[in-house]
């Protein structure tokens, strides 16, 4: 279970989570340990993405059948993607430019006003002078 949920770990033991978060504030061995689990699973994750990139994957399924997975290391990647984003999600960055003239036009338009006391309004509203 590398790198499921805490919650998910500790309802695989039979705990609840909370009982598994007080354990972890009452006791500092324990935490560390805890701890030192996950930091284990995002070692073995990124084994297995290192080892997949480099030979892919081959399984023997239960009927014996072999197969060979070469594009394999996606699925270790979504996880670690998902359970330490911090780490390891992919960061988007998006530029937004908004045309106020054209925002002030439409809002004129709409109410019967000049587009220049729209804007001046609205620089109002932003300075604090309304």
């Amino acid at each position: 279970m590398a790198g499921c949920p805490l919650a998910v770990a500790a309802a695989a033991g039979g705990m609840h989570y909370d009982t598994l978060n007080e354990w972890r504030k009452a006791n500092r061995e324990f935490s560390e340990s805890v701890e030192k689990a996950e930091q284990r699973a995002q070692q073995l994750l990124l084994g297995r993405i290192r080892h997949a990139s480099e030979q892919g994957m081959v399984i023997t399924r239960k009927d014996g059948e072999i197969v060979e997975y070469p594009g394999a290391w996606q699925a270790a990647a979504w996880l670690l993607e998902r359970r330490w984003p911090a780490q390891y999600a992919r960061r988007e960055h998006v530029d937004l430019t908004v045309s106020v003239e054209k925002v002030a036009e439409r809002i004129a338009a709409q109410s019967g006003l000049d587009p220049a006391q729209v804007i001046a309004e609205a620089e109002a509203i932003v300075s604090g002078r309304r």
